[in-house]
């Protein structure tokens, strides 16, 4: 598990296995609980449907049982690809498919949270990034 928001990871350097086996869900999810990028993982399992193991602190069948809105998987999708590197409406716009209003929507949300660091110049977004709260 490297680069972007892994590097801040927990998790980092511990077996993964430990994530994937039943009898250990109890251990991976206190570790996700103090987690500092929490909210980054599981933005990313969400969006890439991932099918197995503890990310975000939830299992895959609580990850499947959780009933997301269209906006909320929308809003975790951006919020992902921030985590992958997106640094931009446009970059935003191209990676998950939606139009400029929609990615400010998307992004003053996220902002208001705390997830991310959105840079304007005159009231625009330049430049967006995981936030230190989440990437520290």
């Amino acid at each position: 598990m490297t680069g972007g928001w892994r590097d801040d990871a927990s998790c980092r350097g511990k077996n993964p296995d430990l994530w994937h086996s039943p009898a250990t869900i109890g251990y991976a999810k206190s570790v996700c609980r103090r987690c500092p990028v929490r909210d980054v993982c599981l933005a990313e399992a969400v969006a890439a449907v991932e099918p197995y193991g503890v990310w975000g602190g939830l299992t895959a069948l609580e990850r499947n049982v959780r009933r997301y809105s269209a906006t909320e998987q929308e809003r975790l999708l951006v919020l992902a690809e921030v985590g992958r590197g997106a640094s931009s409406v446009r970059d935003l716009m191209d990676r998950v498919g939606i139009d400029d209003v929609t990615a400010r929507r998307h992004l003053g949300r996220l902002e208001r949270d705390g997830l991310v660091v959105v840079s304007r110049s005159n009231g625009r977004p330049l430049r967006v990034e995981v936030s230190q709260r989440v990437a520290s």
